[in-house]
């Protein structure tokens, strides 16, 4: 059970991953760059937390593939609310 939280504690960092990617793309409006810019991102930080041994191989391979919806639904969340000014 307590093995999940560190699992939750990379949420904050998934969303201000998010949030910056927005910044720097602002006006590309195609979803999908931005999205692969957050993957690539955090390809790289899992991978430095491999290196580091915060996390191991096992642990990636468990959360990574699931990063895709998880980066959906964050976004969709935080459209939902306005957060993310489109056409501007």
């Amino acid at each position: 059970m307590f093995k999940y939280l560190k699992y939750l504690s990379l949420l904050p960092i998934l969303i201000s991953m998010i949030g910056h990617m927005e910044e720097i793309f602002r006006g590309v409006k195609e979803g999908e760059v931005k999205k692969n810019a957050v993957m690539a991102a955090l390809s790289n930080f899992f991978s430095m937390l491999s290196s580091a041994g915060v996390l191991g191989k096992e642990d990636i391979d468990k959360i990574f593939p699931n990063m895709p919806k998880l980066v959906d639904l964050i976004v969709d969340f935080l459209n939902s609310f306005g957060v993310f000014k489109h056409g501007n």
